[in-house]
């Protein structure tokens, strides 16, 4: 229940602009992403992972579309452009 209200926010937040997510790699890293659902390219393959787990957001610095482990997320910002 947590995670899909997350997930809900984190989406309404992302659909008005850019959010910066640090968190937790599978591999233990700590990693910084600037993501956005906002004028995002739309792909044909669709999300990858369709669950209350995981949030799909678009890297603006890679230019690609990336998966996040909501229990993973350490810290969410509004960045600094």
């Amino acid at each position: 229940m947590i995670n899909k209200l997350k997930k809900l926010y984190y989406t309404y937040k992302l659909r008005r602009g850019v959010l910066t997510f640090t968190f937790i790699k599978r591999d233990g890293t700590t990693r910084i992403l600037n993501g956005t659902l906002r004028n995002a390219p739309v792909t044909s393959g669709g999300p990858r992972y369709q669950s209350d787990k995981h949030i799909t957001v678009y890297d603006v610095d890679k230019l690609d579309w990336r998966t996040i482990r909501l229990e993973s997320i350490v810290q969410v910002n509004k960045p600094c452009l």
